[in-house]
């Protein structure tokens, strides 16, 4: 995430950041010197920007939600799990975390065929993380969400939202 200065939304909207001097990753290993991305209007809600596969030991097995950074984990049963992130915070409008309607209604690509995860985690923490927990064994190849059912902070409903799985 970057934070600063871009513009204003009303009167001179940003359409692209550029990284002109040197950004590296928290490992070091990254420069992301000359990097570009257009920028998603805040006005046409929140929308998927990447969804990865999530290592097992990163899943929580069980954990409850906590305060900030501790979201809920996995359930035992869980075969995979891919962490969906959105474009800035999401709620359900009135300000609610997502639930179990919403975990309906995302859908992960897993070779050839479409599948719900059969818990939704990472909740409880205020974040732009969903971890969507798959019952399923295959090879996730895209998450997609249909529009109208969450809201950034402005209260703008979603467009219909799809990302490749990076792996």
């Amino acid at each position: 995430m970057l934070v600063g200065e871009f513009g204003s939304a009303d009167s001179d909207p940003p359409v692209s950041v550029e990284i002109v001097g040197n950004l590296r990753s928290s490992d070091g290993a990254l420069n992301f010197k000359g990097a570009a991305l257009a920028i998603t209007p805040l006005a046409e809600g929140p929308t998927l920007i990447l969804a990865e596969l999530v290592p097992e030991e990163q899943w929580k097995i069980g954990a409850p939600a906590g305060p900030w950074g501790s979201g809920s984990g996995c359930p035992t049963q869980t075969v995979q799990a891919v962490r969906a992130t959105w474009a800035g915070g999401i709620t359900v409008p009135g300000g609610d975390e997502a639930g179990d309607a919403e975990r309906a209604l995302y859908r992960v690509s897993v070779d050839g065929r479409e599948v719900a995860p059969f818990v939704l985690a990472d909740l409880g923490d205020g974040d732009n993380n969903h971890l969507l927990c798959l019952d399923v064994a295959g090879t996730p190849k895209a998450v997609s969400f249909p529009a109208g059912h969450l809201v950034d902070p402005n209260g703008d409903l979603n467009p219909d939202t799809a990302v490749i799985v990076t792996p």
